[in-house]
Parts: structure tokens; sequence; C-alpha cells
């Protein structure tokens, strides 16, 4: 269960990077 919510978090926290990354231009790309 706990490991489920952190995988949840993590794809969340990948999409949001992902976004940002999208609209902006990142240092790392």
């Amino acid at each position: 269960m706990m490991r489920q919510s952190l995988l949840l978090t993590l794809t969340g926290l990948i999409a949001v990077l992902t976004a940002i990354g999208a609209a902006a231009p990142t240092p790392f790309a």
C-alpha cells in the first residue's frame, strides 16, 4: 500500500517536471 502511494507520487512528480520542462528551457535539457 505504501509502495503504491510512493510510486504514484513519483509518477506525479515526473509529470510535473516534464510539464515544466516543456513550458520552459531547462538547464539539464
